[in-house]
């Protein structure tokens, strides 16, 4: 990222802080039934929560809770357009959103990569890791790793074995992670259910400049829409040398790579991993 865009991610965040410390301090003294009238107001042992820890509360809901999700159903609702298939057995079957989700997720997160210190110089397939270096984690790649998931680019809503990580893992999952899943469970469903593939269609711009609607879910849009992502992902993942591994995850109690007990909903294959 060049210094410029540094400078207007940071003029924006500072924006964006004082707009909640205003909010903040309005509910402080007119709370409401609002999330932000609670966090103001909730009380640990006669401690409540500062104005630091309430805007940064605020941002991580905007940013980590409520983006991501809204780029999970979207790309979920474009993936299932682009297999039919699929789409049509998770509206028969509406038993299948647990596993449809985590079978989504993998197949175009949210989250496409994460930037990570190096703590611990080490060796990562033949590239040195140097203590400070920053690397970056390519979730996608990961996510379709062949030697990690037969025929990675087909989305297969039945696909057991590998979990997907687009959570993470271990200590750094994601917070919400079990909100997420539920909230893709009960939305998957009745989006599989909105009329069907026939009735999503991209627009196009004749030779005139005027739009056109073009044929339903077409073949031209549902291959571009596969294709340049992943190509995209990919150059990146071979320009930084660097694609987390999904045989190499850490394995956590009971051969689990996160670290719950063995049996417990998130270990479960083919549904909440």
């Amino acid at each position: 990222m060049s210094a410029q865009k540094y400078a207007i991610a940071e003029r924006a965040t500072q924006e964006m802080a004082a707009y909640l410390r205003e909010l903040i301090q309005a509910r402080r003294t007119e709370p409401g039934t609002d999330l932000l009238s609670q966090l103001v107001h909730v009380e640990d042992a006669g401690e409540r929560l500062t104005d630091d820890e309430l805007v940064a509360t605020c941002m991580l809901l905007v940013f980590a809770g409520h983006e991501t999700t809204t780029n999970h159903l979207a790309n979920g609702l474009l993936a299932l357009l682009a297999f039919p298939g699929e789409q049509a057995a998770l509206r028969a079957d509406p038993g299948l959103a647990p596993s449809a989700v985590e079978e989504l997720l993998r197949y175009d997160g949210p989250s496409g990569v994460q930037s990570r210190t190096v703590l611990v110089e080490q060796q990562l397939r033949g590239k040195t890791l140097a203590v400070g270096d920053r690397v970056y984690v390519m979730l996608s790649a990961a996510n379709r790793n062949p030697e990690a998931y037969p025929d990675p680019d087909r989305l297969d809503l039945q696909r057991d074995g590998v979990p997907q990580l687009s959570f993470g893992f271990g200590m750094h999952i994601c917070l919400g992670f079990p909100l997420a899943r539920l909230e893709g469970q009960t939305r998957c469903p009745p989006c599989s259910r909105a009329g069907g593939a026939s009735s999503w269609r991209c627009q196009k711009r004749s030779s005139s400049g005027r739009s056109r609607w073009c044929s339903a879910a077409c073949d031209a849009c549902r291959s571009r829409s596969r294709a340049e992502p992943r190509r995209r992902e990919r150059a990146s993942g071979a320009r930084h040398g660097i694609a987390l591994d999904a045989r190499q995850r850490p394995q956590g109690r009971e051969g689990d790579q996160r670290g719950y007990p063995k049996g417990s909903p998130e270990t479960r294959a083919g549904g909440d991993h």
